[in-house]
C-alpha cells in the first residue's frame, strides 16, 4: 500500500502508466535536488571549518605559550589593540556568519531547486547556495539574482516545493442585477466539469462563493480550485490555470452576465526632472 501510494496509485492496486512515470520522474527530480543540497552544504561546511580552524589554532597557539612560562597576558595586553581594531573592522562580518549558520542549519527553510515565492509575488528557484548568499533565477525570465541571506531571511517568502496542494482563487465582480444563486450554481457547475475532465491537474475540489458587494452595483465573487500538485511546476500550473479561466469565462458568457476584474494597483513613476 506504502508503494503505492508513493508511486501514485490507489490502494486497490490501480496504476496507470501516465502516474508510473510521473512518479520516477519526481523521484529522480528530488535525488538530483538532494544531491545539489548536499554539494552546497558541503562547501557552507567547508568555509565555518575553515574559520573555526582560525579561532581554535589561535586559541591553541596561545596555550602553547602558557606552558612554555611565556607571559600570556602581557602578550595579551600588547595586542588587545589589534583585537578591538579587529572586532571593529569584521564585528558586522561574524554576525553576518553566525546569522546565516543559524538560517541555513537551524531554520533550514530551503533546498537547492526549491521553487519561492516572496511577499510581492514574484517567484524564484534556488540555484545555489553559498555561507553568506544564495543565487535565485527568476521564474520565467530566468535571470539570476544573488540576494545576501541576511536580506533573504529578513522578508517573508513562501515555499512552494515544501507546501501542500495548491489552492488558488481569483475574484470577479459580477454585474448585481443579473447575479443570482442560479448564476452562481452555474459558474461551480462549469468549474466542478472541468476540474473533473482534468483529474491530473485538479483534484475536483471547488467552491464560488459571494463575499460582498461593491460599488456601484457590483457582486464579488470568489472561485476557487485545488491543483493536484503544489503549484512549483510553473508552466503546467499556468496551463491548467488558462483552461480553468476559460472555462469560467465561457460559462459566464453563457449566463449572460458581465463581470469585471477588481481594481489592479497602479505604479505611478514621475517623469518631471528639475533642471540643474
Amino acid at each position: 500500500a506504502l508503494a503505492m501510494e508513493v508511486l501514485g496509485g490507489s490502494r486497490d492496486s490501480h496504476l496507470s502508466e501516465e502516474k508510473l512515470c510521473g512518479a520516477v520522474t519526481a523521484i529522480f527530480k528530488e535525488r538530483v535536488k538532494l544531491a545539489h543540497t548536499l554539494n552546497d552544504t558541503n562547501s557552507v561546511v567547508g568555509k565555518l571549518e575553515m574559520i573555526c580552524g582560525v579561532v581554535l589554532h589561535a586559541i591553541g597557539f596561545l596555550i602553547y605559550l602558557a606552558i612554555f612560562d611565556v607571559n600570556v597576558k602581557g602578550l595579551l595586553v600588547t595586542i588587545s589593540s589589534v583585537l578591538v581594531a579587529f572586532v571593529f573592522v569584521f564585528g558586522n562580518s561574524i554576525r553576518a556568519v553566525y546569522e546565516a549558520a543559524i538560517f541555513l542549519f537551524v531554520t533550514h527553510p530551503f533546498d537547492v531547486g526549491d521553487v519561492l515565492t516572496t511577499s510581492s509575488g514574484d517567484a524564484y528557484k534556488v540555484v545555489e547556495i553559498a555561507l553568506l548568499s544564495v543565487t535565485l533565477c527568476r521564474i520565467p525570465d530566468g535571470r539570476r539574482l544573488y540576494w545576501p541571506l541576511s536580506k533573504l531571511s529578513g522578508e517573508p517568502f513562501a515555499n512552494l516545493s515544501r507546501s501542500d496542494l495548491y489552492v488558488e482563487p481569483i475574484v470577479i465582480l459580477v454585474d448585481g442585477e443579473r447575479a443570482s444563486s442560479t448564476t452562481l450554481s452555474t459558474l461551480h457547475a462549469a468549474l466542478l466539469s472541468h476540474a473533473k475532465s482534468n483529474p491530473a491537474e485538479f483534484t475536483g475540489t471547488v467552491s464560488v462563493t459571494a463575499r460582498g458587494v461593491e460599488a456601484p452595483n457590483k457582486l464579488r465573487v470568489v472561485c476557487q480550485w485545488e491543483y493536484t500538485h503544489n503549484g512549483e511546476e510553473m508552466p503546467r500550473t499556468h496551463a491548467a490555470r488558462s483552461g480553468m479561466l476559460l472555462a469560467l469565462s465561457g460559462a459566464l458568457k453563457a449566463a449572460g452576465v458581465e463581470y469585471t476584474l477588481p481594481p489592479q494597483p497602479q505604479l505611478v513613476v514621475s517623469l518631471d526632472k528639475k533642471e540643474q
